[in-house]
């Protein structure tokens, strides 16, 4: 077995992680739903392997 090295607490982070960055780069919830609703309607339905198969 290899033996771990013990964390400094120092390097922890004092407070979970948000769900969500609010950095001014990451577009809102809202905007990436109306975006993949907006893909889902104009992709085409086609299998994961295009027109071949397999089999």
């Amino acid at each position: 077995m290899s033996q771990r090295t013990p964390v400094d607490p120092t390097l922890c982070a004092a407070e979970p992680a948000p769900d969500r960055l609010d950095d001014g780069f990451s577009p809102p919830a809202e905007a990436e739903r109306e975006a993949s609703a907006e893909a889902a309607d104009k992709a085409p339905l086609q299998p994961a392997l295009g027109n071949k198969s397999p089999f």
